[in-house]
């Protein structure tokens, strides 16, 4: 008899210790890279009804606006919204899901919540550079050469002359 009860104790301390620390962890680490990975898509951000106007003007047929002309080209596809507003430093991505949380909770704490969501600083330019920077057409461009220590730089912004960035159209709330 006393044996079923040390066999049970054991038994019972494994369990805890396996569902109160190991399983919560294993968990983690199959839940966190997928979210991330999901949290990347187009979907995921027209999840929020308040990124819709932004993700409408990704497809809107006239193609206008920067977004627009990348995302039906197909030069970005099912991660657009990533593609340009995930910097490419080590922490990008993470930075760039801190940035969308802030949107969310500025969203249900503001008092209007009629206000879209608004960059929290400047567009880097070197989330255009990732990929125009290497490309002949961008590095022999007469406009581009004038000024490229500058757009290198961040002194001239790539969307002083490719702006905008998105375009909304009449009756888009936002």
């Amino acid at each position: 008899m006393q044996i079923g009860i040390t066999l049970n104790q054991k038994y019972l301390k494994g369990s805890i210790v396996f569902l109160g620390l190991i399983f919560p962890i294993l968990l983690t680490l199959v839940t966190v890279p997928l979210s991330f990975h999901r949290a990347k898509s187009v979907k995921f951000c027209s999840a929020c009804h308040t990124m819709t106007p932004f993700v409408n003007s990704l497809k809107h047929p006239e193609k206008e606006g920067l977004s627009a002309k990348h995302y039906q080209r197909g030069w970005v596809h099912q991660n657009a919204c990533a593609t340009c507003h995930a910097d490419y430093g080590f922490l990008g991505p993470l930075d760039s899901k801190v940035r969308g949380f802030r949107h969310l909770l500025a969203y249900y704490v503001s008092p209007d919540k009629k206000e879209p969501p608004k960059l929290y600083q400047p567009f880097p330019n070197q989330n255009c550079l990732h990929c125009h920077g290497d490309l002949e057409r961008f590095q022999k461009n007469p406009p581009h050469l004038e000024v490229m220590a500058q757009i290198q730089s961040g002194e001239v912004s790539c969307l002083m002359c490719h702006a905008p960035a998105h375009v909304f159209h009449e009756g888009e709330a936002r």
